[in-house]
Protein backbone atom coordinates (compact mmCIF):
# COMPACT_ATOMS: atom_id res chain seq x y z
CA UNK A 1 0.00 0.00 0.00
CA UNK A 2 1.67 3.15 -1.50
CA UNK A 3 0.94 7.24 -0.44
CA UNK A 4 0.47 10.26 -2.45
CA UNK A 5 1.88 12.97 -1.23
CA UNK A 6 -0.88 14.31 0.96
CA UNK A 7 -0.44 11.23 2.84
CA UNK A 8 -3.30 9.29 1.45
CA UNK A 9 -2.82 5.26 0.75
CA UNK A 10 -3.01 4.64 -2.49
CA UNK A 11 -3.74 1.05 -3.87
CA UNK A 12 -1.15 0.27 -6.40
CA UNK A 13 -1.68 -3.42 -5.69
CA UNK A 14 1.22 -4.03 -4.32
CA UNK A 15 1.95 -6.46 -1.27
CA UNK A 16 4.43 -6.96 0.92
CA UNK A 17 5.75 -10.41 1.54
CA UNK A 18 4.94 -12.17 4.27
CA UNK A 19 7.51 -14.10 6.29
CA UNK A 20 6.94 -17.69 7.10
CA UNK A 21 9.78 -18.88 9.28
CA UNK A 22 11.25 -22.35 8.68
CA UNK A 23 9.03 -24.97 10.37
CA UNK A 24 10.73 -27.50 11.98
CA UNK A 25 12.27 -30.35 11.30
CA UNK A 26 9.27 -33.44 11.80
CA UNK A 27 12.21 -36.17 11.86
CA UNK A 28 14.43 -34.60 14.89
CA UNK A 29 11.04 -34.12 17.20
CA UNK A 30 10.72 -37.20 19.45
CA UNK A 31 7.94 -39.40 19.07
CA UNK A 32 5.41 -39.74 22.10
CA UNK A 33 6.53 -43.07 23.16
CA UNK A 34 10.12 -41.94 23.67
CA UNK A 35 9.22 -39.09 25.39
CA UNK A 36 7.00 -40.98 27.49
CA UNK A 37 10.13 -43.69 27.61
CA UNK A 38 12.10 -40.64 29.31
CA UNK A 39 9.82 -40.44 32.45
CA UNK A 40 9.18 -43.60 32.76
CA UNK A 41 10.33 -44.90 36.29
CA UNK A 42 10.36 -49.29 35.02
CA UNK A 43 12.00 -48.47 32.63
CA UNK A 44 14.35 -46.64 34.21
CA UNK A 45 15.39 -49.76 36.14
CA UNK A 46 15.52 -52.27 32.55
CA UNK A 47 12.05 -53.04 32.95
CA UNK A 48 8.93 -52.81 30.46
CA UNK A 49 6.70 -49.21 30.96
CA UNK A 50 3.76 -48.89 32.42
CA UNK A 51 2.16 -48.03 29.39
CA UNK A 52 1.32 -49.25 25.97
CA UNK A 53 0.11 -52.96 25.78
CA UNK A 54 0.15 -55.33 29.13
CA UNK A 55 3.28 -57.33 29.67
CA UNK A 56 4.45 -60.01 31.97
CA UNK A 57 7.19 -58.27 34.37
CA UNK A 58 8.14 -61.29 36.99
CA UNK A 59 6.70 -64.39 38.08
CA UNK A 60 7.85 -65.54 41.80
CA UNK A 61 6.39 -68.78 43.60
CA UNK A 62 7.16 -69.41 47.24
CA UNK A 63 10.28 -71.13 48.78
CA UNK A 64 9.95 -74.71 49.86
CA UNK A 65 12.80 -75.85 51.27
CA UNK A 66 13.86 -72.21 52.89
CA UNK A 67 10.59 -72.35 54.24
CA UNK A 68 10.29 -75.42 55.91
CA UNK A 69 14.32 -76.84 56.39
CA UNK A 70 13.75 -78.64 59.53
CA UNK A 71 10.82 -81.17 57.92
CA UNK A 72 12.60 -81.07 54.63
CA UNK A 73 15.96 -82.28 56.19
CA UNK A 74 14.37 -84.61 58.16
CA UNK A 75 12.36 -85.97 55.24
CA UNK A 76 15.71 -86.37 53.12
CA UNK A 77 17.55 -88.44 55.64
CA UNK A 78 15.23 -90.51 57.33
CA UNK A 79 15.51 -92.86 54.85
CA UNK A 80 19.10 -92.97 54.62
CA UNK A 81 19.41 -93.25 58.69
CA UNK A 82 16.37 -96.28 58.91
CA UNK A 83 18.39 -98.24 56.14
CA UNK A 84 22.15 -97.20 58.03
CA UNK A 85 20.55 -98.14 60.91
CA UNK A 86 19.02 -101.71 59.49
CA UNK A 87 22.14 -102.87 58.08
CA UNK A 88 24.08 -101.96 61.94
CA UNK A 89 22.09 -104.15 64.04
CA UNK A 90 23.40 -108.03 63.81
CA UNK A 91 19.65 -109.14 63.67
CA UNK A 92 19.14 -107.37 60.28
CA UNK A 93 22.43 -106.89 59.49
CA UNK A 94 22.34 -108.01 55.79
CA UNK A 95 22.60 -106.18 52.65
CA UNK A 96 19.26 -107.36 51.41
CA UNK A 97 17.52 -106.17 54.74
CA UNK A 98 19.13 -102.30 53.85
CA UNK A 99 17.91 -102.49 50.39
CA UNK A 100 14.68 -103.24 51.34
CA UNK A 101 15.06 -100.47 53.94
CA UNK A 102 15.72 -97.73 52.07
CA UNK A 103 13.25 -98.93 49.03
CA UNK A 104 10.25 -98.76 51.70
CA UNK A 105 11.66 -95.83 53.58
CA UNK A 106 12.57 -93.90 50.37
CA UNK A 107 8.86 -94.39 49.28
CA UNK A 108 7.04 -93.34 52.33
CA UNK A 109 9.25 -90.40 52.65
CA UNK A 110 10.55 -89.23 49.26
CA UNK A 111 7.15 -89.91 47.43
CA UNK A 112 5.22 -87.79 49.22
CA UNK A 113 8.20 -84.93 49.90
CA UNK A 114 8.09 -84.55 46.11
CA UNK A 115 4.21 -84.56 46.28
CA UNK A 116 4.32 -81.97 49.37
CA UNK A 117 6.48 -79.89 47.39
CA UNK A 118 4.65 -79.65 43.74
CA UNK A 119 1.69 -78.65 45.62
CA UNK A 120 3.54 -76.11 48.12
CA UNK A 121 5.55 -74.82 44.92
CA UNK A 122 3.19 -75.07 41.60
CA UNK A 123 0.04 -74.42 43.27
CA UNK A 124 0.76 -71.13 44.56
CA UNK A 125 2.10 -67.92 42.77
CA UNK A 126 2.31 -64.33 42.05
CA UNK A 127 2.46 -62.68 38.46
CA UNK A 128 3.49 -59.08 38.00
CA UNK A 129 2.77 -57.44 34.97
CA UNK A 130 2.92 -53.68 34.21
CA UNK A 131 -0.80 -53.17 35.16
CA UNK A 132 -1.11 -55.04 37.57
CA UNK A 133 -0.37 -57.75 40.26
CA UNK A 134 -2.13 -61.19 40.04
CA UNK A 135 -2.08 -64.01 42.95
CA UNK A 136 -2.35 -67.40 41.84
CA UNK A 137 -3.37 -70.63 44.07
CA UNK A 138 -4.65 -74.25 42.92
CA UNK A 139 -3.50 -77.12 40.68
CA UNK A 140 -7.08 -78.61 39.73
CA UNK A 141 -9.08 -75.88 41.03
CA UNK A 142 -7.81 -72.23 40.80
CA UNK A 143 -8.19 -68.75 42.27
CA UNK A 144 -7.27 -65.93 41.14
CA UNK A 145 -6.94 -62.50 43.19
CA UNK A 146 -5.63 -59.33 41.39
CA UNK A 147 -4.92 -55.67 42.40
CA UNK A 148 -4.36 -52.71 39.81
CA UNK A 149 -1.05 -50.65 39.99
CA UNK A 150 -3.09 -47.53 39.99
CA UNK A 151 -5.21 -48.66 42.92
CA UNK A 152 -2.37 -50.15 45.26
CA UNK A 153 -2.74 -48.33 48.64
CA UNK A 154 -0.08 -50.53 51.14
CA UNK A 155 2.53 -53.11 50.18
CA UNK A 156 3.73 -54.99 53.48
CA UNK A 157 6.57 -57.16 53.69
CA UNK A 158 6.47 -59.55 57.04
CA UNK A 159 10.21 -61.16 57.84
CA UNK A 160 11.18 -62.75 60.81
CA UNK A 161 14.59 -63.02 62.01
CA UNK A 162 14.97 -66.62 60.29
CA UNK A 163 13.34 -65.09 57.36
CA UNK A 164 15.70 -62.72 57.04
CA UNK A 165 18.55 -65.02 57.08
CA UNK A 166 17.22 -67.14 54.48
CA UNK A 167 15.69 -64.19 52.17
CA UNK A 168 12.48 -64.90 51.99
CA UNK A 169 9.41 -63.21 53.82
CA UNK A 170 5.36 -62.34 52.96
CA UNK A 171 3.87 -59.94 51.30
CA UNK A 172 0.39 -58.18 51.41
CA UNK A 173 -0.99 -56.02 49.31
CA UNK A 174 -3.80 -53.21 49.31
CA UNK A 175 -5.93 -51.60 47.05
CA UNK A 176 -7.22 -48.01 47.73
CA UNK A 177 -10.64 -49.64 47.63
CA UNK A 178 -10.81 -52.03 50.34
CA UNK A 179 -9.85 -51.73 53.94
CA UNK A 180 -8.67 -55.51 53.45
CA UNK A 181 -5.56 -56.87 52.17
CA UNK A 182 -6.75 -58.56 48.94
CA UNK A 183 -3.21 -60.66 48.43
CA UNK A 184 -1.01 -62.00 50.55
CA UNK A 185 1.83 -64.81 50.02
CA UNK A 186 3.54 -66.38 52.20
CA UNK A 187 7.50 -67.25 51.45
CA UNK A 188 8.47 -65.98 48.49
CA UNK A 189 11.91 -65.25 47.67
CA UNK A 190 13.51 -61.61 48.20
CA UNK A 191 10.20 -59.89 48.85
CA UNK A 192 11.93 -56.73 49.53
CA UNK A 193 12.70 -57.30 45.54
CA UNK A 194 8.95 -58.02 44.86
CA UNK A 195 7.77 -54.72 46.64
CA UNK A 196 10.45 -52.16 44.78
CA UNK A 197 9.52 -53.15 41.68
CA UNK A 198 5.43 -53.19 42.94
CA UNK A 199 6.53 -49.36 43.97
CA UNK A 200 8.05 -48.35 40.47
CA UNK A 201 4.59 -49.25 38.95
CA UNK A 202 2.20 -47.72 41.29
CA UNK A 203 1.64 -43.95 41.44
CA UNK A 204 3.72 -42.31 44.91
CA UNK A 205 2.62 -39.24 43.82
Amino acid sequence: MAQDELGDNIDDGYEEPVRIEDEPDAEAAPYPNEERLKNDRPSKHGLPPDFGAEQSVLTIRPAFYRAKPVRSILLVLLPVVATAAAMYFPETGKVRYGAWTLLISAVVCWVPLTVWWFVATRGRGLEITNKRTIERRGLLSKSTDEVLHDHVRNVKVDQTFYHRVVRIGQIGIASSGSDQTEIVMEDLPNPNRVREIIDLYRPLD
